[in-house]
């Protein structure tokens, strides 16, 4: 499998499940590599955490369901 293609795929499927926890195994499937090989892969791609990209984009998503609800804090 090429290797864009398998850290693309398992970014993919991180981006599904950011409301519920990282399977790893899921993770290592899809990849192709150990879950702490791939968290490095990816801080060496990226120049950021894994754990870093995750709270950030769940900020994000957080931050976008504020501002497109009318609901009181």
């Amino acid at each position: 499998m090429n290797i864009i293609k398998a850290f693309n795929d398992t970014i993919d499927y991180i981006e599904t499940v950011l409301d519920d926890e990282i399977d790893e195994k899921k993770v290592t499937h899809l990849s192709g590599y150990s879950y702490s090989m791939f968290s490095r892969l990816f801080s060496i791609l990226t120049e950021i955490t894994l754990s870093e990209y995750l709270r950030s984009r769940r900020l994000t998503e957080a931050a976008i369901s504020l501002r497109d609800t009318d609901e009181k804090l």
